[in-house]
């Protein structure tokens, strides 16, 4: 078994004493798993997408030429192009690609070790997520708590506007005061401070842009607020060089903080 420990304004923990664990190299053993499934999740890391495919690709092949109904892998990877990483990668035949939705989502709950070497985890409290509902092949099951959206790119910008945002202002303050956990640097009362105006500062201007005129704002910065308990929480042991980590990617015009910067 492993806990889950989920924090911010509350905590509250959950055992996860159920599941599965087998070899990905036992191709029988990920065909069958494929084939039963009602849904597929994937959370390696858009870095380890390709790597996926390419493993995945003899089992899902095989599966999703066994199956009379098609299946949907929804991935959880932070990654606006991830989705045809893995197409391309898994190349399957024409004939069965139909049968298979790759589906791109928001990934919400960061989580991180909460003691190294074991399972357990640490994860936002906030209970929703999104997928790209354009992408869904056939049904996809119902799943408590995600949400399928017609624009899941304006999604994710309002989510590295309002919590990549705040987390990476306050890691980049923490750094030059010589903090190496980001949750150390937003409990600093000066630096959270920084952080929560220069919050508002973006609020302020997606307020006024017909970009975000059909965004609800209210759930937004509640949003961001959990996200903010969530980092600042002891035990969160994130460090700022992750957060940093990436700068080519991460000073984009488009990303964390040169886009908000540039409403």
């Amino acid at each position: 078994s492993y806990s889950i420990l989920r924090c911010g304004r509350q905590h509250s923990e959950q055992v996860i004493d159920v599941f599965l664990l087998f070899d990905v190299d036992d191709q029988d053993a990920v065909q069958e798993a494929i084939t039963r499934a009602n849904v597929l999740f994937s959370a390696v890391g858009a870095a380890h997408l390709g790597s996926l495919g390419t493993t995945l690709s003899p089992a899902m092949s095989a599966a999703l030429a066994a199956r009379d109904q098609p299946v949907n892998l929804l991935l959880f990877e932070n990654s606006a192009d991830g989705h045809e990483t893995i197409r391309e990668t898994l190349s399957l035949d024409p004939t069965i690609t139909p049968k298979l939705g790759i589906v791109p989502c928001l990934v919400d709950r960061m989580v991180t070790d909460l003691t190294p070497g074991s399972l357990d985890l640490l994860a936002c409290e906030w209970d929703r997520s999104q997928y790209d509902r354009p992408r869904v092949v056939g049904i996809l099951p119902d799943i408590p708590a995600l949400m399928g959206h017609d624009h899941l790119a304006l999604m994710r910008r309002v989510k590295v506007f309002v919590t990549n945002m705040p987390q990476a202002a306050a890691s980049a303050l923490g750094y030059v005061r010589g903090y190496e956990g980001v949750g150390r640097a937003i409990r600093d009362p000066e630096l959270r401070e920084s952080g929560e105006g220069a919050g508002a500062e973006v609020f302020s201007a997606m307020e006024v842009s017909p970009e975000f005129r059909n965004i609800d704002l209210a759930d937004a910065r509640a949003y961001s607020q959990q996200f903010r308990d969530y980092y600042a929480a002891p035990e969160n042991t994130d460090t700022i060089h992750r957060i940093l980590a990436d700068p080519i990617r991460k000073l984009q015009p488009a990303e964390r903080l040169l886009g908000p910067a540039l409403l």
